[in-house]
């Protein structure tokens, strides 16, 4: 299934107390067909702290530099989006819909996300209008509706996904991934008085909800016994393998001739709390004048490879190379515990 956490609106649910609020919103989907996309928010939207009769338009959000929402700010204070398996803050843009009343006329504006997780939100269409002119009342709280894009990545139409809040499905319609190369926006029903939101869960057909929960990065810390990767300083190659997200020529280990491999062990989990899933991320390239490629495993402590057995497709600027969500430990068919986690290892090899 694919998790991503949140930060947003907690209990009380009253425009007075949603700020600077956390409770955890779960963006989730299966690993074999439905991969979503989900944020991470604080605060609210939009809250107009002027007057404007004429409403909220493209002048006040300017389409050429649009709103820069940064921490501290009403919207958000950091956004990590999960697009094709790819999590990080980078350059990635999404769109939202909105719609200030009952209107079935759903705007759409366009954010953009920043390496530096910065947001920026621009007006779309012809209308430069936001918000109609009379909707906008000092003081009010306007909320703006997520869109979630998804993909099959098994190529085939096998299940419908859905939007929900506190419980209830909000999502217009119900959305089917018809093949790899389908990508749906789903707008959300705020057709309603109730705008403030907590606890949003987008799950797939199965509808079956995750408690909350919280992601745990573990980062290499010790070099196995096979270490033929060269670290670019230092003796340790953990040490160049450890940064999420990858910090290009800044770290990073090389090897040059086939069958070198190097393996990293990684830190202790220390929680004992249920484990849904775990997610395994790389990224290599290849030098300019290399031919070789690179096969990033994640490993158990038993040598069963959970993901990146496959052969990279690598040129000469940092690609992705496997980035999967991972259910159940294939050896036992069950959930991971603590002593299996903590035992994995990564596998590096040049092929």
């Amino acid at each position: 299934m694919t998790i991503l956490t949140m930060d947003g609106f907690d209990s009380p649910l009253t425009p007075d107390d949603v700020l600077f609020q956390d409770s955890i919103w779960t963006f989730r989907g299966t690993a074999a067909s439905i991969q979503a996309g989900g944020g991470r928010w604080g605060g609210q939207a939009l809250r107009v702290t002027g007057s404007n009769g004429e409403g909220l338009r493209s002048g006040n959000l300017n389409t050429s530099n649009g709103i820069d929402f940064r921490a501290g700010s009403q919207l958000g204070v950091r956004l990590h989006f999960l697009f094709n398996g790819l999590l990080g803050a980078t350059n990635r843009v999404i769109r939202l819909s909105y719609s200030p009343s009952t209107s079935t006329a759903y705007e759409l504006a366009t954010v953009s996300i920043a390496s530096d997780g910065s947001v920026t939100l621009y007006t779309s269409g012809v209308d430069p209008e936001i918000f109609p002119v009379g909707t906008i009342v000092e003081g009010g709280y306007y909320y703006l509706a997520l869109d979630v894009q998804g993909e099959s990545s098994g190529g085939a139409a096998d299940g419908w996904i859905k939007v929900r809040l506190n419980g209830t499905t909000v999502t217009l319609n119900d959305q089917t991934f018809a093949s790899t190369s389908t990508y749906l926006h789903i707008g959300l029903d705020i057709d309603s008085t109730e705008l403030l939101v907590d606890d949003v869960v987008v799950a797939d057909h199965h509808m079956t909800d995750l408690v909350p929960h919280r992601i745990h990065s573990l980062a290499p810390n010790a070099d196995r016994a096979q270490a033929d990767f060269i670290p670019l300083s230092g003796t340790d190659g953990f040490a160049m393998v450890d940064e999420q997200p990858h910090d290009g020529d800044t770290s990073y280990v090389v090897a040059s001739t086939v069958g070198d491999t190097s393996e990293y062990e990684y830190a202790a989990l220390g929680t004992s709390l249920g484990i849904y899933a775990l997610k395994f991320h790389a990224v290599a390239k290849r030098d300019t004048s290399g031919t070789n490629d690179a096969r990033h495993e994640l490993r158990l402590s038993t040598g069963t490879v959970l993901a990146g057995a496959d052969q990279p497709l690598l040129d000469d600027t940092y690609r992705f190379d496997k980035s999967g969500v991972l259910e159940q430990n294939p050896d036992t068919a069950s959930a991971f515990t603590e002593t299996e986690v903590n035992g994995l290892y990564s596998r590096h090899e040049v092929i």
